[in-house]
């Protein structure tokens, strides 16, 4: 998912600014969320409004920050590194949730971690691979 992600980005934001594609991602993220927002809204009620102001910043100026970063970034990434790359943002997540969070994995997520990390150097073997056979043919 994240690749895909990545690809659509890459490709959209030669048509549109990182202004125009936070708009979307974060509209259709917002109409996703509103039955989520509906159901939860009798326990928000009660929150402070100090609760409910740490609750925007902390959702708002992070997300942003780092979207508008990404999306700035991908001028300057190859895309087939990068989407392979985007992989690695799950699995790093999982890594300092541990090291900082003590979360423990479960058999199943230690799988998928191998699985994930397994396909990246299966990806960049193959992308060099192909690199060496094309470099052979052109001299």
């Amino acid at each position: 998912m994240f690749a895909l992600y990545f690809v659509l980005t890459k490709k959209l934001r030669n048509r549109y600014t990182n202004w125009t594609l936070l708009l979307y991602g974060d509209g259709i993220g917002a109409i996703a969320l509103t039955p989520v927002l509906f159901l939860s809204f009798p326990k928000m009620a009660f929150y402070s409004q100090q609760l409910c102001v740490l609750i925007l910043v902390i959702a708002w100026v992070p997300s942003l920050m780092a979207y508008l970063l990404f999306s700035h970034a991908l001028k300057y990434v190859e895309s087939s590194k990068g989407s392979v790359l985007s992989v690695i943002e799950p699995l790093s997540a999982s890594l300092f949730s541990s090291m900082f969070l003590g979360e423990r994995f479960e058999k199943l997520q230690i799988l998928g971690v191998v699985l994930a990390l397994g396909g990246i150097v299966l990806l960049f073997y193959q992308q060099k691979a192909k690199q060496k056979n094309t470099a052979k043919y052109e001299t």
